[in-house]
């Protein structure tokens, strides 16, 4: 009797437990995330005419809304698609600000107009993660 007792109470505890999950994974789910807003788009090239094997320079204004540190993307489109190593922001720090970005042009890289497609991809949670795609201005590699 004292048995049944124990496993009766287990099992309300473990049917509990599950509740709490599906609330907190729905709501990890359904929140809305906006952890970078980007003030400027498409990002300002500084540099309009670059080299293979140059830095193509951008300006970026922006405010970032937490201090989770992005995984950033970036693709070099003229038509076909040229992808670059990801890599890890340096910035953690919230709030907003105004940079200038070079991004190193790969020298394998042919002749023609490009632009460059940034990624911005969040770990906001344990199951989600949030993707922001932004754009430079067109510019030209000799």
């Amino acid at each position: 009797m004292k048995l049944q007792k124990v496993f009766y109470k287990i099992s309300w505890l473990a049917i509990f437990c599950v509740g709490v999950l599906i609330v907190l994974t729905s709501y990890w789910m359904i929140k809305p995330y906006n952890p970078i807003v980007f003030n400027e788009r498409p990002f300002k090239v500084l540099t309009p005419e670059v080299r293979s094997g140059d830095f193509v320079v951008f300006q970026i204004d922006y405010c970032k809304l937490n201090e989770l540190t992005p995984t950033i993307s970036r693709y070099f489109i003229d038509g076909l698609i040229y992808a670059t190593p990801d890599i890890l922001a340096v910035k953690k720090e919230a709030g907003c600000s105004r940079v200038d970005n070079s991004v190193y042009v790969p020298k394998a890289l042919p002749s023609g107009t490009y632009f460059i497609e940034t990624t911005y991809s969040y770990k906001v949670n344990p199951i989600r993660t949030v993707d922001t795609t932004v754009r430079t201005e067109a510019f030209i590699v000799k």
